[in-house]
């Protein structure tokens, strides 16, 4: 019998992860996760580069017949999933208020995502804190072990990707093998930003966006389908 990637370990993990396995600590430390993104979706929106974020998607968004549209956030606005995850993910990032956990940022996806995927998928609270307290888990684990090289901080695609996917992938009910190519999936071909991009207020707050909606989209295609290199990890 094969030995078991490391992603299919972790998947095993997301897949069976129960609230009664979550400690109360760590429950509380999501909430108080969960207020701070809140906080600033609504900061970030009232900023410079959070207003021209928000006329970009508004430009941009397209809404195909019948597709399930959810309420974005902290505008209110009826959009498209991935036009509200994108905000959720930029607009979280645009003061740097976002909640990160040790070397790394993960609050924009762990949050951001089931506060927009939730609505389609009719997550109850503890659903969406599970998927919050999983993605966070999997993606700081990556983020801890991976701090050589050039992208530090907001500048991880790959763990944006993989925060946005583990949450995805839980409120979409994949099993085990689909979470394990979802995660695959997310990790084939992460943004590489330039470190110059880190020093500019605009593009540092984008940098999580689209790394975060590719994540999301990853965790649909594994549902569909599409396979991918389970050992890309080691």
């Amino acid at each position: 019998m094969a030995t078991a990637t490391q992603l299919e370990r972790a998947a095993a993990w997301v897949s069976g992860l129960s609230i009664t396995d979550v400690p109360l600590e760590v429950l509380a430390l999501a909430r108080a996760q969960q207020m701070d993104i809140l906080a600033s979706l609504a900061a970030g929106a009232r900023t410079q580069v959070g207003r021209a974020i928000l006329r970009a998607v508004d430009a941009t968004g397209r809404e195909s017949i019948g597709e399930q549209l959810v309420t974005s956030l902290p505008d209110g606005r009826r959009r498209s999933l991935l036009d509200a995850v994108y905000l959720h993910a930029t607009l979280a990032n645009a003061l740097e208020l976002d909640d990160f956990v040790f070397a790394g940022h993960t609050g924009q996806a762990a949050v951001g995502v089931p506060l927009a995927l939730g609505q389609i998928t009719g997550a109850t609270g503890e659903e969406t804190l599970l998927a919050q307290v999983a993605a966070n888990e999997i993606a700081g684990r990556l983020g801890a072990v991976m701090t050589a090289g050039p992208q530090h901080g907001h500048m991880k695609a790959y763990l944006h990707r993989l925060a946005a996917t583990v949450a995805a992938a839980r409120l979409l009910r994949l099993d085990e093998r689909q979470i394990a190519t979802a995660m695959a999936i997310a990790l084939s071909a992460p943004e590489f930003p330039l470190f110059h991009a880190a020093w500019s207020p605009d593009t540092k707050a984008l940098c999580t966006g689209d790394p975060i909606v590719a994540g999301v989209r990853a965790a649909y295609l594994a549902a569909a389908g599409v396979g991918a290199a389970l050992d890309i990890v080691e």
